[in-house]
């Protein structure tokens, strides 16, 4: 059996920016209600094992090949099915050039970005896609609504990265922040400066049919949200000075995704950044930060 068919048995077998003012708004369904108004509403079969140094296979050729057919040269032993030195350099490298934890250990996350795996299904309550806006699939890519060269997702395509963190976890796994962008683009929601504007993610709600959509601006609120398994995109700002928090996550304005409050902390895919500081947030910091909630139930 060649490395393509043995791959496709075991697909088988696995198939087996806002800164504008913030207005509170209620969505279900497509229709808007009012705010006031209540509302009800690890690896498994077929899976790649996690690859390091070391390993030897089948596995581990597949994986030589595909970097090899992607531009990222294993050595001078190429695909010999053993997890070198030469391995784990091209394994970083693609790791790097694609927004990845550089470590050279192959799991989930890098086999879905080869291609190879189909990423991990969503269950409430875990971590969502981790998308960046300095990916450089598309960090250069322009994201302007006048064809300002400057204009990129990487300096200011906050708002479609987060909101894709929630899409590929329900409704299209294969989208990518720049489908996001370009949707935007069409629905007139990038403002000339100041990044994306709020109603994009109400374009989105009706785009993708989500079940339930607020905006607010109370903590609670957003913790209800989560504890009911839905996910928040936060526009932050700078804070008060002097607060906790203060220029946190930024200077002005940005987006981000939370996907869980544990009680002392937010945690959060924030889409400029991996440093782990900025992943997690007290509710001091997130209440001297926040301007407003965009909250999905799916």
């Amino acid at each position: 059996m060649g490395l393509l068919d043995w791959l496709r048995r075991r697909r088988e077998e696995a198939e087996e920016g806002a800164y504008e003012a913030f207005a509170e708004e209620t969505w279900v369904n497509g229709e808007q209600v009012p705010n006031d108004e209540i509302i009800t509403t690890g690896e498994g079969e077929g899976d790649l094992p996690t690859l390091r140094k070391g390993d030897r296979g089948d596995e581990v050729k597949l994986l030589q090949e595909t970097l090899i057919a992607l531009g990222f040269s294993c050595g001078k032993a190429g695909a010999d099915g053993i997890f070198g030195s030469g391995t784990k350099a091209a394994v970083k490298d693609y790791q790097k050039a694609h927004a990845l934890g550089a470590d050279g250990v192959v799991g989930r996350q890098t086999w879905t970005a080869l291609g190879l795996m189909e990423p991990q299904v969503y269950a409430d309550g875990t971590q969502p896609p981790d998308f960046k806006q300095y990916d450089k699939r598309w960090a250069g890519k322009m994201y302007s609504s006048h064809g300002d060269k400057k204009q990129t997702m990487k300096s200011s395509g906050c708002g479609p990265t987060a909101m894709a963190d929630i899409v590929a976890a329900w409704w299209d796994r294969n989208v990518t922040p720049y489908e996001l962008a370009l949707k935007s683009l069409d629905w007139g929601t990038r403002t000339k400066n100041s990044g994306t504007a709020s109603t994009f993610f109400r374009k989105v709600q009706a785009e993708y049919k989500a079940g339930k959509y607020l905006t607010r601006t109370s903590l609670d609120d957003a913790i209800q949200c989560l504890q009911e398994g839905g996910l928040v995109v936060c526009c932050f700002g700078a804070g008060t000075k002097g607060k906790p928090g203060y220029r946190k996550w930024t200077k002005g304005g940005h987006y981000a995704c939370i996907w869980k409050y544990d009680g002392t902390y937010f945690h959060i895919n924030d889409p400029a950044s991996a440093a782990s500081a900025r992943a997690k947030g007290t509710r001091t910091e997130v209440a001297n930060t926040r301007k407003g909630f965009y909250l999905f139930w799916r």
